[in-house]
């Protein structure tokens, strides 16, 4: 009766924390955009130029699809902190240089501190990046690092040239044809990573993307870019930040994912 007893307080006690969990997990209260910097904008910024893609129409659509295939990609489970990070992406969009085209944002498990375009309009961030993140400012930086490269179609753009480098392909039929290409190059790459392995480099699918994926101009380079860009914008005051109960309540929730 004894063992009983301590067994139905141990249930008790277990079903209490499960209920305290619960009720500590804060809503996300309705997010309000900041009111939008007219005069942020530069007369230097560049715009997207047309070319240098063989992935066109429909067939940006399969590059991504053919992408998601090849990678281990798996969304976060709490829609309601999905649905914040769309939120900021796609008020983002409106002042990109692509602002009619189709965005969809998805947070990935991955512990990470990243976050990718795959074009198409489909930007991931990982929950990495959002434990990293300490203001919404920040945040949105990244969003909208992703958004550029979309906008400027830099994914199709980078793999047009490593398929012609690689393996000399110049154009794609169908999704079939994108998929077998994708997987082309893969292999030459994983071709380039043997020859090499004396060196310890140990081939990977996320090996591959991230060297098809992962190429920025030298930070030196961008931080003299946007220091001489500073002095055609009007920056806000040092250390403001944009204050909002939804970044503060994200910060709680992913605590617990």
């Amino acid at each position: 009766m004894r063992t009983i007893y301590l067994l139905l307080l141990i249930l008790a006690a277990a079903a209490a924390a499960v209920s305290q969990t619960a009720v500590t997990t804060p809503e996300m209260p309705a997010w309000t955009p900041p009111t939008p910097r007219t005069k942020a904008l530069t007369l230097f910024a560049p715009k997207p130029i047309k070319g240098g893609s063989i992935f066109k129409g429909e067939a940006e659509e399969w590059l991504a699809d053919a992408i998601v295939r090849g990678m281990s990609l798996e969304p976060i489970k709490d829609q309601e902190v999905s649905d914040y990070i769309s939120q900021l992406g796609q008020n983002l969009v409106k002042y990109s240089a692509a602002p009619n085209k189709k965005f969809t944002f998805v947070v990935l498990d991955d512990p990470d501190e990243n976050a990718f375009s795959i074009g198409a309009g489909r930007i991931y961030i990982n929950l990495g990046a959002l434990r990293a993140a300490e203001t919404e400012d920040q945040l949105v930086s990244v969003l909208a690092h992703e958004i550029g490269h979309d906008a400027f179609n830099h994914p199709a753009k980078t793999v047009t040239r490593q398929l012609f480098w690689m393996t000399g392909k110049r154009k794609v039929t169908s999704a079939a044809d994108v998929q077998k290409a994708l997987d082309d190059l893969a292999e030459a790459y994983r071709f380039v990573a043997e020859t090499k392995s004396e060196s310890g480099d140990h081939y990977t699918n996320k090996y591959f993307y991230q060297l098809l994926f992962g190429s920025h101009p030298p930070s030196s380079q961008r931080v003299t870019a946007l220091k001489w860009e500073s002095n055609w914008v009007k920056l806000p005051p040092k250390e403001d930040r944009y204050g909002n109960a939804a970044f503060s309540a994200m910060k709680q929730r992913i605590k617990g994912l």
